[in-house]
C-alpha cells in the first residue's frame, strides 16, 4: 500500500512551496500595435498570414478592388468610435480607397489624432483619392512631423501624374522632413520601381489588403465568400468536420465506417472521431494489437479529445495505456483522476509539488471531478504549502465538491469578503466546473459582485451556459467580437449554440470560416451542420462528391438526417461535372446504407439496373444487415 499522500508531502516541507510560473506567451509589433501572439497556424489559412515576398504583396493586391458601398461602410464603422487597432487603419485606408472628393476632410481631421500609425493611415489614404488628396496633401508637405516624411512622398505618387512631378521637384529641394521621403521615392517617381525596402510602402499594400477584406472585394467577392472557397477545397477541414459530426456511439454502421478510417487512413481527424464513438473497442484494439497509435502526438491527441468531450469515464483503460507513457503522465494521470480513480501517491506528488501553478491547478481541479473524499486531507495540506492564488482558489473549490466539512463556509466568506486574487482564482475554478449544479448559488453571487474583473466574468457565464442556465445572449455574443483567447472562444460558440436563436447563427455565419484558427471553423461548421444552415449543404456536398469512401458515406449520413432522403437522393440529379461512376456509386451506397430497402426501391423506380447509383444502393443496404 502506498503511503498517504499527506506523509510524502511533510517529507518535502524544506522543498520549494511553488514552481515557478511558466512564460507567458511573448507579443509582436503588428503596425505598431501590441498584440498577443497567435499559435501555428493551419496548412490551409498560412498563405494569407505568413509574411510574404514584395513579388507576393503586389500580386494579391492586383486582386483587390473597392465599390462606393465600401466608403460607406468604412464611414460607419469609423464615425461608431468602436474600432481595433487594425480595424481602425484599414477602415480609413478603405474611405481612401472608395470615397470621393468629400472624405479628404474627414481624412484630414482623422490624421490630427494623436497616435502615428494613424496619422499614416490618413496620409496613405489621401493618396488612394487621387487629384483631391494631391491638394490636400501638397499643403501639409511643409508641416508634417518625425516619420511621416516616406508615407507623404508615397501618397503623392499615388495621387497621380501632378503628385509624382512634385515629389520629383521636392527630392532636389529641401522640404525638412518631406525631402527625404521624396528623395526615397525619387526613383519611383521618375518610372522606376517603389521604393526598397521600405516599411512604408509595405504598410500601403497590406493595409489595401486588410481594407478589401473587410470592405471590399477580392477577385471580384466578398472576402468572405473567397475563403469559404478555399475552406471547401480543404480536405483537412471538411473531413475533421464530417467526422466530428458523425460521432454517434449508438449507431453500429458509423462505428463500422471509424474502424476502416482508423485502419487505412493517416488523417489526423480521425483519432478524434474514433475515439469519441468507441473508446472502448479502440482500447480493445490497441491492447489485441490490431491497431496503435503511430507517435506520442497521435496519443495526445487522443488524450485531448476526451478531455474536451469529457468522457474520460468511458475510457478508463485507454487512459490507464496511454499513463505508461512517460511523455503522457500528467495528462493521463488528470483524466484518470476525474474519472474517479486511485492513482500512485508518488505520481501525485511530483505534480503537486514539482509542476506549474497550471498543472496544479489541473489535478486539483481533477480531484473535485473524481470526487474521491480521500482527497480532503491531502488537498488541506497542500494548501498550507502553496502561496499561489490560483492553486489556493481551485483547492477551496475542489474541497466543496469533495464535501469538505466547512467548505461551503470557507467559499461564501471568501466570496463575501472579497479577497482578492484568491477569490477571483476561485471564481474561475466554478466557471470550469463543467455541469457541477451544486455551485449555481456561488455562480450568481459572484456575478452581482463590483469588483468582478471582466475575464472572470466571462469564465462564470461561460460556466452557467454550461449548466444549461444561460441568463443573457448578448453579453456572449459580444465576447465574441474581442481578443479572447481561442480555447475561450470555442467554448462560447458551444455555449452559443444550444439553444441558438437567429441572432446567435447569423454571427457564427458571420464568423465562417475564422481564417486564423482552425479549431473554430471546424465549431462553427459543426453548428451550421446542426441547424441546416445552407452553408452546410455546401461543406456536406463538397465531401460527398470528393472524399474517400468512408468519410464520403457519413456526409451522406448527414445529409439525409439534416436534410431527409429526397436530399440525398436529388444529389444525383446535379451530379458534378468531375464525377465518375465511382463516385455516383458510392453516393449510391450512402442512399441505401443509410434509407434502408425503401430507400433502394424508390431509386428503382427511376434507374435501370445497369445503373451505378442502383448498384450502389443494393450494396449500402445489405450492408446494414451484418448488424
Amino acid at each position: 500500500m502506498h503511503p498517504p499522500l499527506l506523509v510524502l508531502l511533510l517529507a518535502l516541507a524544506g522543498g520549494p512551496a511553488v514552481a515557478p510560473q511558466e512564460p507567458a506567451d511573448g507579443v509582436q509589433d503588428v503596425f505598431g500595435a501590441t498584440v498577443e501572439k497567435r499559435r501555428a497556424k493551419p496548412d490551409w489559412i498560412q498563405s494569407h498570414f505568413e509574411a510574404p515576398t514584395r513579388a507576393d504583396k503586389l500580386a494579391r493586391d492586383a486582386r483587390i478592388s473597392f465599390s462606393t458601398s465600401s466608403a460607406d461602410r468604412a464611414r460607419l464603422v469609423l464615425r461608431s468610435g468602436e474600432n481595433d487597432a487594425l480595424g481602425l487603419l484599414s477602415a480609413v485606408l478603405a474611405l481612401g480607397c472608395a470615397g470621393g472628393p468629400g472624405d479628404v476632410f474627414e481624412l484630414r481631421a482623422i490624421g490630427k489624432i494623436d497616435d502615428l500609425n494613424v496619422r499614416r493611415a490618413s496620409i496613405l489614404a489621401m493618396g488612394e483619392l487621387g487629384t483631391p488628396g494631391f491638394k490636400t496633401l501638397r499643403t501639409m508637405v511643409d508641416e508634417l512631423g518625425p516619420g511621416l516624411g516616406v508615407h507623404a512622398a508615397i501618397a503623392l505618387v499615388r495621387t497621380g501624374d501632378e503628385g509624382r512631378r512634385f515629389v520629383i521637384e521636392s527630392a532636389r529641394g529641401s522640404r525638412s522632413n518631406f525631402q527625404e521621403g521624396a528623395y526615397v521615392c525619387l526613383p519611383w517617381a521618375e518610372g522606376g520601381e517603389p521604393p526598397r525596402p521600405s516599411p512604408a510602402f509595405d504598410m500601403l499594400l497590406d493595409l489595401r489588403w486588410e481594407a478589401a477584406r473587410r470592405y471590399g472585394f477580392v477577385d471580384g467577392q466578398r472576402w468572405r465568400s473567397v475563403l469559404v472557397e478555399e475552406v471547401l477545397k480543404r480536405r483537412d477541414f471538411l473531413d475533421r468536420t464530417v467526422m466530428s459530426a458523425s460521432v454517434d456511439p449508438n449507431s453500429a454502421s458509423v462505428r463500422d465506417h471509424f474502424f476502416e478510417i482508423l485502419l487505412n487512413d493517416d488523417n489526423p481527424a480521425r483519432l478524434r472521431a474514433v475515439v469519441a464513438t468507441m473508446p472502448t473497442d479502440l482500447h480493445k484494439l490497441i491492447a489485441d494489437g490490431i491497431w496503435a497509435p503511430a507517435s506520442n502526438e497521435e496519443w495526445r491527441i487522443l488524450l485531448e479529445e476526451i478531455a474536451d468531450r469529457r468522457i474520460e469515464r468511458k475510457a478508463v483503460d485507454l487512459l490507464k495505456l496511454a499513463g505508461e507513457i512517460p511523455e503522457l503522465q500528467s495528462l493521463a494521470g488528470v483524466l484518470l483522476l476525474r474519472a474517479g480513480e486511485l492513482l500512485d501517491h508518488e505520481w501525485l506528488l511530483r505534480e503537486l509539488t514539482s509542476g506549474s501553478p497550471a498543472s496544479q491547478v489541473r489535478v486539483l481541479e481533477a480531484f473535485g471531478e473524481g470526487r474521491e473524499a480521500a482527497r480532503i486531507e491531502d488537498i488541506r495540506l497542500f494548501m498550507t504549502r502553496t502561496r499561489a492564488p490560483a492553486v489556493t482558489g481551485a483547492a477551496l473549490v475542489a474541497l466543496f465538491r469533495l464535501g469538505a466539512d466547512g467548505s461551503e463556509e470557507e467559499l461564501r466568506e471568501l466570496i463575501d469578503e472579497g479577497q482578492g486574487k484568491v477569490r477571483d482564482a476561485a471564481l474561475r475554478a466554478m466557471g470550469r466546473a463543467t455541469k457541477d449544479s451544486r455551485l449555481y448559488s456561488f455562480i450568481i453571487t459572484g456575478l452581482v459582485l463590483a469588483d468582478l474583473p471582466d475575464d472572470v466574468r466571462l469564465e462564470l457565464e461561460l460556466g452557467l451556459g454550461e449548466l444549461g442556465r444561460l441568463r443573457t445572449r448578448d453579453s456572449l455574443r459580444g465576447w465574441l467580437a474581442r481578443d479572447i483567447p481561442s480555447e475561450t472562444r470555442l467554448r462560447l460558440v458551444r455555449v452559443l449554440s444550444e439553444g441558438a436563436n437567429e441572432q446567435d447563427l447569423a454571427l457564427m455565419r458571420g464568423m465562417f470560416p475564422a481564417e486564423d484558427d482552425i479549431e473554430l471553423s471546424v465549431e462553427v461548421a459543426l453548428v451550421m451542420i446542426r441547424y441546416r444552415d445552407p452553408v452546410a449543404l455546401k461543406i456536406l456536398r463538397a465531401v460527398l462528391w470528393n472524399s474517400e469512401f468512408n468519410v464520403s458515406v457519413l456526409a451522406g449520413r448527414l445529409l439525409f438526417l439534416t436534410g431527409g432522403l429526397h436530399v440525398l437522393i436529388d444529389e444525383l440529379s446535379s451530379v458534378p461535372a468531375h464525377a465518375t461512376e465511382a463516385d455516383i456509386r458510392r453516393v449510391g451506397f450512402a442512399i441505401g446504407e443509410w434509407g434502408g430497402l425503401a430507400a433502394v426501391e424508390t431509386l428503382a423506380r427511376r434507374r435501370g439496373a445497369e445503373d451505378a447509383a442502383l448498384q450502389g444502393a443494393y450494396l449500402g443496404a445489405l450492408s446494414t444487415r451484418t448488424h
